[in-house]
């Protein structure tokens, strides 16, 4: 909308969503952009009558009775007394007491928005930026008139709020000993109700938050602030509780606090709650002061839905994420207030019951926690590890979970691998899951589901881990189950005489070796002798021949075969342990080699045509493989075969075949039924095993490229330089393929595998080499640098060019590709662009130098005003 004023058109700002005024000036914002000034102003005269002239106009829409009309004038009044500087505010209070004036003969009505006008006029002084500059008694005679017109009325009151708070906090030190508070002190100690009462507490925590020398009554105490925050404080007016957290934390009074906000709340301060733990942690409440049973109890109440809509359910499990990051770095907190967290949060909320719905929580969560930490959790967790525990299924998961916890220690590892083995798979777990529940038996569905998530948990933590120690202790206790050396502990299903004899035979082999990387491996192997005997028996019949070797602790010799027999294990669908621990092992003990490496150069090596084919593709192989059976069962089927045949070349559409090519299945005989039947559950299986098996040979790839990647990691010094050398063909070549394919997990792999490579810092015996060899290498991966590929692609091989010259050629000439292109950049520029560029700056005239010279001078000033504060 626009207003004109003499020959000049005021545009005002376009309108917000239509909401009362007193919300808006709450939550006006506190920047307006210079631009919006100048598109306002940018054509009036810079004079002050003019400017008095506007101001009289914008009083007066500050009377309109249309919110928006008020919104918009008081917004452009703000922008014009911020930026007309030259204009004195005595004019504008003397404007105000002229025109926003009131007598007998007005109803309360019309009086009510002439008070509300005067507000809103002196709210744009205190948000113009100019008090700073202001003489004492102008700024107490806007403090005392915006408090005089707010004692009127509880809505004046509310819409002067604000501003008296915004006036309190802008006023300087100095500035504050010459204001005077008299009428400032009244109206905090006038009693109030309701809405009165939260704009005396809002103004309270600004007075003591900026320490003004005055009695604040209602901050005297924590039981007074409590009950005022628990008794008129929405949960929607997140400023207050912002401003009243800000000054609990500098006043250090905000654990008092909580343990007596916790205290008073009801069934009906569930939002509040939610509310007040957001505005606490934003301004960075220590999480001890918090973290208090009657505050956590509740919020599990949301959290199950019991309390509260799902709504609330979601608030809750944010403040969750926010309540448990611990993180060290952020986060301050004692050991005891750490231990008594803990406590609340497990032993007394029970939160674990939640775990479905907080499971990344609970994962950062024990990251954060230390090996005592860890223990005192699985303290509390290991008694209800039972089906008469309601939270029993999910106390498994969790434990689970914190078994697999990089700082939790062998001990509680081991305790938890034995309740787990326990519970899948011992006769003492039947005899505890069979208790009733008070009158009324445990469903048998909930010990079939325990037995089958303790047998998971137990295997994810044997998957977990390579300590020694761990798997020597947990060997002997479950060979003791099996043999029956344990009292009161037996398998569920006893080991038969194979499985005996297998643990005798490890046992033997495992007193001959000194080798502790197959030690490990053979105790593993003989765990699941007992726990799975058919995914043990595959990997055990080679592993047993690589013991009987007793191979010697001398190197190169024992890292290819204990490489070899990893990659036999990852080949298989299911692996018992953790591949990537052993192999770090070795990598530890530096014997990796050449040899072994040539070995996984050999497991990526592979023809990406079968992984890169689509699924159309795939049921072409899957038919072409069984195209002579079925033309033999098609020739036997006569008319069926023939339909059979057509419908599966696609030769049969529907409604396009005659009645005597139709194929009437009525006739057919049972047997040729089963035949017909037999044909296309080959063909499907068929295409099922081909899917299947180009799946599993890009998993054994991407595991193969894990282990490079583990070396390359670990191996940024290189002591062989033969190593970079062979690795550097099969993985350009490899990222080519898979970048061409359909598998972006498998091109990821590469990528990280080759960005390794190029970060190998240094060759020890690169001086060995014969420069034709790495000069060799280096054409191969120039010439496949000049096709054409994605950006990102050539970045790698780039980069890989770079590693070759700065590990082996060190001093040599930089890659030819690189340059022979710049060149030929170069040769293709014209002259002509060139002679113009010469041509426009010896043109340039003097004046747009002068004029560039100027605009730098007057940058710093530009740069000052280009934002305004409007407060």
């Amino acid at each position: 909308m626009t207003r004109r004023v003499g020959s000049q058109e005021i545009g005002f700002c376009q309108k917000q969503q239509d909401v009362p005024f007193d919300v808006f000036v709450n939550n006006l914002p506190q920047t307006i952009l210079q631009c919006d000034v100048i598109r306002l102003f940018g054509g009036l005269k810079k004079t002050e009558k003019d400017t008095l002239e506007i101001a009289d106009r914008l009083m007066r829409c500050l009377q309109s009775n249309k919110s928006g009309t008020q919104r918009d004038a008081f917004v452009t009044l703000v922008i014009l007394l911020t930026s007309n500087k030259h204009v004195k505010i005595e004019s504008i209070l003397e404007l105000i007491d002229k025109i926003l004036v009131t007598d007998g003969n007005n109803t309360k009505g019309e009086r009510r928005v002439v008070f509300a006008a005067r507000i809103m006029v002196l709210g744009a002084i205190v948000r113009s930026q100019r008090l700073q500059s202001f003489p004492p008694q102008l700024f107490n005679r806007i403090l005392m008139e915006l408090i005089s017109l707010g004692d009127k009325r509880t809505s004046l009151l509310t819409l002067s709020t604000p501003f008296i708070s915004e006036f309190l906090a802008k006023l300087q030190p100095r500035q504050r000993k010459k204001l005077d508070l008299t009428s400032l002190e009244a109206l905090l100690l006038k009693p109030a109700k309701n809405q009165g009462t939260v704009c005396r507490f809002k103004i309270s925590l600004t007075v003591a938050r900026y320490q003004y020398p005055m009695v604040i009554p209602v901050l005297h105490s924590m039981e007074s602030v409590s009950a005022t925050v628990l008794g008129v404080v929405r949960h929607s007016d997140s400023e207050c509780l912002r401003n009243l957290f800000e000054y609990l934390v500098e006043s250090k009074q905000s654990g008092t606090f909580w343990k007596k906000f916790s205290s008073g709340l009801g069934p009906y301060h569930f939002n509040l709650l939610n509310a007040a733990i957001l505005a606490a942690i934003e301004v960075k409440t220590p999480l001890q002061d918090i973290l208090l049973r009657k505050v956590v109890m509740p919020l599990v109440g949301l959290l199950r839905g019991s309390l509260g809509d799902a709504e609330s359910a979601e608030k809750a499990t944010k403040i969750f994420r926010y309540l448990l990051d611990w993180d060290p770095k952020t986060t301050k907190m004692s050991s005891k207030d750490r231990a008594k967290a803990i406590r609340i949060i497990f032993e007394e909320a029970n939160l674990i019951t939640e775990y479905r719905v907080l499971h990344p929580v609970f994962r950062r969560f024990l990251s954060f926690l230390d090996l005592e930490e860890l223990d005192q959790v699985w303290a509390i967790c290991e008694p209800r590890m039972t089906p008469e525990c309601r939270s029993g299924n999910s106390t498994i998961n969790f434990v689970t979970r914190l078994a697999t916890v990089r700082n939790v220690s062998i001990e509680t590892k081991l305790s938890i691998a034995k309740k787990f083995f326990g519970i899948g798979f011992s006769k003492e777990a039947n005899q505890t899951l069979s208790v009733s529940d008070g009158d009324s038996e445990i469903s048998p569905d909930i010990l079939v589901l325990q037995k089958k998530l303790s047998g998971e948990g137990f295997e994810t933590i044997l998957k977990s881990t390579f300590e020694t120690n761990f798997f020597k202790k947990l060997f002997s206790y479950v060979k003791s189950v099996a043999m029956g050396k344990v009292d009161g502990v037996s398998l569920e299903k006893p080991a038969s005489d194979q499985d005996i004899n297998n643990l005798k035979l490890i046992t033997k082999l495992l007193q001959k070796m000194d080798d502790e990387v197959l030690k490990t491996c053979l105790r593993i192997y003989g765990i699941f002798t007992i726990v799975d005997t058919s995914f043990a028996n595959t990997s055990l019949n080679i592993l047993v021949p690589l013991c009987e070797k007793r191979l010697s602790v001398d190197g190169s010799e024992r890292a290819v075969e204990l490489t070899n027999f990893i990659l036999s294990v990852i080949r298989e669908d299911r692996i018992p342990f953790n591949y990537e621990l052993m192999f770090g092992r070795l990598l530890l003990d530096k014997t990796v080699q050449a040899d072994a490496v040539q070995l996984l150069i050999d497991l990526i090596d592979v023809d990406m045509d079968d992984m890169d084919a689509d699924e159309e593709d795939e049921d072409d192989d899957a038919s072409s493989i069984e195209e002579e059976d079925e033309s033999e069962l098609v020739s036997k089927l006569n008319p069926i075969g023939n339909g059979f045949q057509k419908f599966k070349n696609g030769n049969v559409a529907e409604g396009t075949e005659s009645d005597e090519e139709s194929i009437d299945m009525d006739e057919a005989s049972e047997g040729e039924l089963e035949q017909m039947d037999a044909v296309l559950s080959n063909v499907f299986s068929t295409k099922k095993r081909l899917k299947k098996e180009s799946e599993m040979e890009i998993k054994v790839t991407i595991r193969g490229l894990n282990l490079i990647e583990m070396l390359l990691r670990r191996y940024r010094v290189m002591s062989d330089g033969a190593i970079p050398l062979m690795l550097v063909s099969p993985c350009l070549t490899l990222l080519l393929k898979a970048s061409k394919g359909k598998r972006p997990d498998l091109e990821a792999r590469v990528k990280d595998v080759v960005s390794k490579l190029n970060r190998t810092k240094k060759v020890m015996n690169a001086d060995s080499f014969e420069r034709t060899l790495v000069q060799n290498v280096l054409t191969d991966v120039e010439e496949i640098l000049e096709k054409k590929h994605r950006k990102h692609i050539r970045t790698l091989i780039r980069g890989t060019v770079g590693m070759l010259h700065k590990c082996f050629l060190k001093d040599e000439k930089k890659m030819d590709s690189l340059t022979k292109s710049k060149k030929r950049q170069s040769q293709k520029a014209p002259d002509s662009l060139t002679k113009s560029k010469k041509r426009q700056s010896q043109e340039a005239p003097d004046s747009l130098t002068r004029s560039k010279k100027r605009q730098l001078r007057k940058a710093p000033d530009k740069v000052r005003s280009k934002r305004l504060r409007i407060e």
